[in-house]
């Protein structure tokens, strides 16, 4: 590692380079102008006040004016790479990318207890902004922003805990808006090092060679939620499957690190497998806006205009509002708190977790007698036949974690 001193003369630049050309990669929209990224329902549609157009159609394939100043307003530093601490040629980089498909949206909103149709991917708690080529990189899955385990265990026990509830606490109620500290990881091995300056608008930069075991961690506004879909996805990218004793191992990242990227990819599929719940939700809400739009469903009076509904609904980004909130419906069911299906389970959530490895640990893996995603099929087809009988919801499990979660019979770790 060497120092150098570099005189910072440069303006400060505004722009946000649009030149990359067209490709089937899996880099934002920003590099795919007038690609169409993530098409809602109709009824979604009606909530452009919250899901920014580019989440439905995207038109310019940039964020907004609007958008960038409040990202700026939001960032630690205010204007500035969030890694080097560079101030020339920002642009815009999207934790969970603005191409994500609308029913992968829709589940995602039912896991974290927003409202159908109203995911703000323009929220600043989804963005942050990077240099060029870490831009590039980080679009190309090269690194992520690994969040603080703490946060991550807390959203492992509150999704767990509410996996049967149909209302959950919203994320931002578990996770607020805070400056939280990141772990730089990168995936892929290179020779590339890292000029970060040592500290903002100082004239001093150090030489971070890789595996940047030397780089501090990156303090962001961004929310872990969004964190954890870019770890677990990336994850999932460079190791499809995790078999054998030492499953995805990689050679840039510590043994605490990777507990913590199986932790994000755990969570992730916490998530993911409640996509038939999801879609049977969506489907409940078309039917009611349905219902309510009907002519004989309205007395004059409901049809009268509600000045004050009508001023919730202008306000923009509603998710870049401070402080946590709920999703509403039965407020004894937030926080955690079990329903009877949980307090009917063979063990506690914690016991489970315990027992069966749900942190996908590295060390964990060979103790298990039998693949983990078989106990948890085991869990949920118990609390499906004395709650559910109707609609077991087993089949959400098949697949991969492309198709959302492995199948039982794969070696899951």
């Amino acid at each position: 590692m060497s120092n150098s001193s570099v005189g910072v003369s440069a303006p400060f630049i505004e722009a946000v380079d649009e030149s990359e050309s067209n490709n089937d990669s899996d880099n934002d929209p920003p590099y795919q102008p007038g690609q169409p990224t993530t098409p809602r329902s109709r009824w979604a549609a009606r909530v452009e006040h919250n899901t920014p157009p580019q989440n439905i159609l995207n038109q310019d394939g940039t964020a907004s004016d609007a958008a960038k100043t409040r990202l700026t307003q939001r960032s630690h530093h205010g204007k500035i790479c969030s890694v080097t601490f560079s101030v020339r040629s920002l642009e815009c980089a999207y934790i969970l990318r603005r191409a994500t498909r609308g029913d992968e949206l829709t589940t995602l909103e039912y896991a974290w207890g927003v409202k159908l149709g109203t995911l703000n991917l323009d929220t600043t708690q989804n963005m942050m902004w990077l240099s060029p080529h870490l831009h590039c990189w980080f679009d190309s899955g090269d690194w992520a922003l690994l969040p603080p385990e703490d946060d991550l265990k807390k959203i492992r026990d509150t999704s767990f805990n509410q996996l049967t509830l149909p209302n959950k606490t919203k994320f931002t109620a578990v996770c607020n808006r805070s400056i939280r500290s990141y772990d730089f990881v990168h995936f892929t091995e290179t020779t590339e090092p890292i000029l970060r300056a040592d500290e903002p608008g100082s004239v001093n930069y150090t030489m971070h060679p890789p595996p940047f075991e030397s780089l501090s961690p990156v303090h962001s506004h961004i929310n872990p939620y969004f964190a954890i879909c870019n770890v677990a996805l990336k994850d999932e990218k460079h190791h499809p499957k995790l078999v054998g004793r030492e499953p995805g191992q990689y050679a840039t990242l510590t043994t605490e690190q990777l507990g913590r990227v199986r932790l994000c990819r755990t969570i992730y599929a916490l998530w993911v497998m409640q996509a038939s719940e999801a879609v049977g939700a969506a489907k409940a809400l078309s039917a009611n806006k349905s219902r309510s739009n009907h002519p004989s469903a309205h007395s004059s009076t409901s049809r009268r205009s509600n000045p004050e509904r009508q001023a919730k609904r202008k306000r923009n980004d509603s998710q870049d509002n401070p402080g946590p909130t709920s999703t509403g419906g039965n407020p004894t069911r937030r926080g955690g708190v079990k329903s009877s299906a949980l307090d009917n389970s063979p063990c506690t959530p914690e016991e489970f977790v315990n027992e069966d490895g749900l942190d996908l640990r590295v060390n964990d893996f060979n103790s298990m007698e039998e693949p983990y995603w078989n106990k948890v099929r085991g869990w949920i087809t118990n609390l499906a036949s004395a709650e559910c009988p109707r609609d077991s919801g087993i089949g959400r499990f098949e697949g991969t974690m492309s198709g959302r979660v492995p199948q039982a019979d794969a070696q899951v770790s």
